[in-house]
């Protein structure tokens, strides 16, 4: 049967699941091949390419949002998806209609068995992503790396206008590497040459030497933003305000870590301006003002208070701790933690159950989820008192019952422990 014409979201969801999570050969040639089917719709598009560990979501959303502030038509490309799969391809910040990416998607899984080609789901995503910007008429794109860099399948697009490499920590070493520079290395593998990249400030040591030789190797002009240029005036739930360069900004997600991430996605806005697109300071500032995006750190429920944060990997987590410590000091922190097998859990929960008065052993749902005896294992002694309930809708109900005026109900771990509890807080 062929299902180009079909635009039912749910059915290209069930289809898309048929293939594989990974792909069995490392490379771009299903992407390419794929997208030469389909009429190469990505060399239709300029790109702004964010790749990292930490904070691409954040960085990507606030350079789009400024862009569309600015009149251009804006696609943005991001993952993983929270609660729906059209999360990740937006137009001017709304979310692509369901026929219109059904449709894509559709099309984009028929050329891949005409072809006999045997891709991973997000090749297939990617390639169905870029079909509908172009065929959207975007004037820019800003996409986020999946995971890596140079096999990514992101990394098929032409040279960007402007390349970002976030915050470099230890995440998917199986697949990046067991060091730091390594990892920075395969980040940098978005690079292209002569094009310009920013590198979010702070990176440590073995990363920042990583990414100024890559950038030097392609002839890459590399902005750093200074830190010492920021003043912080307030941070609170709502978010944070600051100064950078004489000009003042407000962002809606709470932590200093998103300070950093907003001032990365300036630097990068100064750069597009510089090469010619109309984007004025008021579109810069409305632009790091972004929504929330969903999952990081962002409260779902007032009274109550439920946050969700999808920190998974020691640095998300570390900063996570950071910003409960500097923006809820003296409040009750009541946890619900859960995570996946393939994640770096052992350090994650420690850190978190060192901030927690309570903490709730959950486990989120897929066959990938660490059992919730093992996060409790972990947690043990650490946190204030330690509860095993292994269904997430029960624990969210006890911690509810917990609570007082005050006190914060944090749910970590996984942006899949942030879509269960998302859901289940409407039903509150």
């Amino acid at each position: 049967m062929n299902f180009t014409d079909v635009n039912d979201l749910e059915a290209a969801e069930l289809r898309l699941a048929g293939f594989s999570r990974f792909s069995a050969v490392a490379g771009l040639g299903n992407i390419e091949a794929l997208l030469s089917g389909l009429g190469d719709p990505h060399k239709k598009l300029k790109y702004v390419h964010i790749a990292g560990t930490n904070g691409k979501g954040s960085t990507t959303a606030m350079i789009a949002s400024a862009l569309t502030s600015a009149g251009y038509k804006t696609g943005m490309y991001t993952s993983p998806s929270i609660e729906k799969l059209t999360e990740r391809v937006c137009i001017n910040m709304e979310q692509a209609e369901d026929e219109v990416f059904a449709l894509a998607l559709n099309k984009t899984m028929d050329v891949s068995v005409e072809l006999g080609l045997a891709p991973a789901q997000f090749d297939l995503l990617t390639a169905a992503a870029f079909l509908v910007f172009a065929e959207s008429g975007c004037d820019v794109v800003c996409t986020e790396v999946g995971l890596g860099g140079r096999f990514d399948a992101t990394n098929i697009i032409p040279a960007p206008e402007v390349a970002v490499i976030t915050s470099i920590s230890l995440d998917h070493v199986a697949q990046l590497g067991s060091d730091i520079a390594a990892i920075a290395r395969e980040k940098c593998g978005i690079l292209k040459e002569g094009c310009s990249l920013v590198s979010s400030a702070g990176q440590l040591p073995a990363a920042a030497e990583a990414i100024s030789a890559s950038a030097e190797a392609c002839g890459c002009s590399l902005t750093v933003p200074s830190l010492e240029l920021v003043e912080i005036e307030n941070m609170s739930p709502e978010g944070s305000s600051f100064t950078y360069k004489n000009q003042r900004y407000k962002i809606t997600m709470p932590g200093r870590h998103f300070i950093s991430n907003a001032v990365t996605a300036i630097e990068a806005l100064l750069i597009l301006k510089n090469k010619g697109y109309a984007i004025s300071s008021a579109d810069i500032v409305c632009g790091v003002a972004a929504k929330p995006l969903t999952g990081r750190l962002q409260t779902v429920f007032s009274k109550p208070t439920v946050m969700v944060d999808g920190a998974h990997n020691a640095d998300g987590a570390e900063k996570l701790c950071v910003a409960i410590g500097e923006i809820f000091a003296g409040k009750r922190i009541i946890t619900l933690m859960g995570m996946y097998s393939d994640k770096d859990y052992l350090s994650c929960v420690s850190k978190i159950a060192k901030i927690s008065d309570v903490f709730f052993a959950v486990e989120p749902r897929g066959a990938r989820a660490l059992p919730a005896s093992a996060i409790a294992e972990i947690a043990n002694g650490k946190a204030g008192s330690v509860v095993l309930m292994p269904r997430v809708d029960e624990a969210l109900a006890e911690a509810c019952k917990l609570w007082r005026e005050g006190d914060i109900i944090l749910c970590c771990g996984s942006f899949g422990l942030a879509a269960e509890v998302k859901r289940a807080v409407e039903n509150f």
